[in-house]
Protein backbone atom coordinates (compact mmCIF):
# COMPACT_ATOMS: atom_id res chain seq x y z
CA UNK A 1 0.00 0.00 0.00
CA UNK A 2 1.50 3.35 -0.98
CA UNK A 3 0.70 6.84 0.17
CA UNK A 4 1.42 9.00 3.12
CA UNK A 5 1.86 7.32 6.50
CA UNK A 6 -0.93 7.56 9.04
CA UNK A 7 -0.66 10.30 11.63
CA UNK A 8 -1.26 9.53 15.31
CA UNK A 9 -4.64 11.30 14.99
CA UNK A 10 -5.59 9.04 12.05
CA UNK A 11 -4.65 5.95 14.07
CA UNK A 12 -6.66 7.21 17.04
CA UNK A 13 -9.76 7.93 14.93
CA UNK A 14 -9.57 4.56 13.18
CA UNK A 15 -9.09 2.75 16.50
CA UNK A 16 -12.02 4.49 18.20
CA UNK A 17 -14.29 3.75 15.21
CA UNK A 18 -13.26 0.08 15.22
CA UNK A 19 -13.85 -0.20 18.97
CA UNK A 20 -17.27 1.40 18.58
CA UNK A 21 -18.26 -1.09 15.87
CA UNK A 22 -17.07 -3.99 18.02
CA UNK A 23 -18.88 -2.87 21.18
CA UNK A 24 -22.08 -2.03 19.28
CA UNK A 25 -21.93 -5.30 17.31
CA UNK A 26 -22.63 -3.20 14.21
CA UNK A 27 -20.23 -3.51 11.28
CA UNK A 28 -22.23 -0.88 9.39
CA UNK A 29 -21.81 1.81 12.07
CA UNK A 30 -20.57 4.98 10.39
CA UNK A 31 -18.27 7.10 12.54
CA UNK A 32 -17.24 10.58 11.47
CA UNK A 33 -15.36 13.39 13.14
CA UNK A 34 -16.11 17.08 12.92
CA UNK A 35 -16.50 20.39 14.72
CA UNK A 36 -20.25 19.89 15.15
CA UNK A 37 -21.83 18.77 18.39
CA UNK A 38 -21.21 15.06 18.98
CA UNK A 39 -24.27 12.94 18.39
CA UNK A 40 -25.82 9.66 17.35
CA UNK A 41 -28.54 9.20 14.73
CA UNK A 42 -29.43 5.69 13.72
CA UNK A 43 -26.15 4.01 12.91
CA UNK A 44 -24.26 7.26 12.30
CA UNK A 45 -22.09 8.69 15.05
CA UNK A 46 -20.33 12.06 15.04
CA UNK A 47 -17.41 12.65 17.41
CA UNK A 48 -15.24 15.74 17.93
CA UNK A 49 -11.98 16.05 16.00
CA UNK A 50 -9.05 15.57 18.37
CA UNK A 51 -6.18 18.06 18.31
CA UNK A 52 -3.01 17.00 16.50
CA UNK A 53 -1.04 16.56 19.71
CA UNK A 54 -3.76 14.28 21.18
CA UNK A 55 -4.10 15.87 24.63
CA UNK A 56 -5.04 13.27 27.25
CA UNK A 57 -8.30 15.04 28.08
CA UNK A 58 -9.46 15.03 24.45
CA UNK A 59 -8.44 11.39 24.03
CA UNK A 60 -10.50 10.48 27.12
CA UNK A 61 -13.50 12.49 25.87
CA UNK A 62 -13.32 10.91 22.43
CA UNK A 63 -13.05 7.40 23.81
CA UNK A 64 -15.80 8.03 26.38
CA UNK A 65 -18.16 9.52 23.81
CA UNK A 66 -17.52 6.67 21.40
CA UNK A 67 -18.03 4.05 24.10
CA UNK A 68 -21.24 5.75 25.24
CA UNK A 69 -22.70 5.80 21.73
CA UNK A 70 -21.68 2.18 21.08
CA UNK A 71 -23.20 0.95 24.33
CA UNK A 72 -26.42 2.82 23.60
CA UNK A 73 -26.63 1.19 20.17
CA UNK A 74 -26.04 -2.26 21.60
CA UNK A 75 -28.16 -2.21 24.74
CA UNK A 76 -30.81 0.51 24.52
CA UNK A 77 -34.33 -0.89 24.42
CA UNK A 78 -37.06 1.59 23.43
CA UNK A 79 -39.82 -0.56 24.96
CA UNK A 80 -38.08 -0.68 28.33
CA UNK A 81 -37.26 3.02 28.12
CA UNK A 82 -40.89 3.96 27.47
Amino acid sequence: MTGKPETPVDVFKRSVAAAMRAVAHDRELQVSYGPETPGLRGNKARLPIPARDLPAEEVAQGRGGGDSFALRLRYHDVKVHN
